[in-house]
């Protein structure tokens, strides 16, 4: 039995043990790198898409006041404070 040989487990055991506590910690490393790169992606891209319906809707809003459709513009209101609600419930999150 070799000097660097531990209770039998192989004359390089300690090494090994070693590059498969780095390649661990690497792995790691890059599976948390991808959770925030993703969650970044996933939010810009929501803000995005928000950005543009709330600019959609702003412009229905004056294209109905701009021709007198007030009808429709009660059926829009709702949605405007539905929407104003859920950026509400979203800032209290944070």
């Amino acid at each position: 039995m070799k000097t660097n040989d531990w209770k039998g487990l192989g004359p390089n055991f300690w090494a090994n043990l070693k590059d498969e506590g780095l390649r661990i910690k690497k792995e790691r490393e890059s599976e948390e790198s991808f959770e925030k790169w993703s969650g970044l992606i996933g939010g810009g891209c929501l803000l995005i898409v928000s950005l543009i319906a709330v600019g959609t809707l702003i412009m229905a809003v004056f294209e109905l006041i701009s021709d007198g459709d007030y009808k429709m513009l009660l059926l829009i209101s709702p949605t405007i404070l539905f929407m104003a609600y859920l950026i509400k419930l979203s800032s209290k999150e944070k």
